[in-house]
């Protein structure tokens, strides 16, 4: 009787054991299905952002994509190399930084990222960094010249310059 009550008490803690194990991964896979879905998109729209170079024609990264490839951003200082997208600003967001459409034939180009994410390293950009923005028919080299923690309320950044500018802008 004791044995059959030891193997009954044995069963019941591998279930809890089992159980405790598969909320882990659901746990655990969600950021990491997110996280590998990233990694994914990005070899995906640096191969698109490859072909519209060479075609001079903008190329989807996938078929059913609501966004195309039309600028690359590199930060050498902080090892930082993203395809920036255009189209709807919070769907293309999901795949990297974007171009705010409205402002892209402005003096001030505008482009935003999640900080979590695509945008992570700004924090250490210091004033003197260089940025690399390589679009279809120019490639840009801006040193930062200011760095500003703003409200959400203050737009005056989004407002186009006298002077060829480049506005990142993300989370703090």
């Amino acid at each position: 009787c004791l044995l059959f009550k030891t193997g009954e008490m044995l069963k019941k803690s591998n279930l809890f054991v089992l159980i405790i194990f598969l909320m882990g991964l659901v746990i655990l896979g969600k950021p990491i299905y997110y996280y590998m879905k990233g990694i994914c998109a990005q070899i995906m729209l640096e191969k698109a952002w490859e072909t519209t170079k060479r075609t001079g024609q903008p190329t989807k990264a996938w078929n059913w994509a609501d966004t195309l490839p039309v600028a690359k951003l590199t930060i050498p200082v902080i090892e930082l190399e993203q395809i920036v997208l255009n189209g709807e600003i919070n769907e293309g967001m999901a795949f990297g930084p974007v171009i705010i459409e409205h402002e892209r034939n402005s003096n001030n180009i505008i482009i935003s990222g999640h900080r979590d994410s695509f945008f992570k390293k700004l924090e250490k950009l210091k004033e003197g960094d260089i940025i690399n923005l390589e679009q279809l028919k120019k490639n840009n080299q801006n040193k930062i010249n200011n760095k500003v923690i703003v409200s959400p309320e203050d737009i005056r950044w989004l407002e186009d310059k006298k002077s060829k500018t480049l506005t990142l802008i993300t989370c703090y």
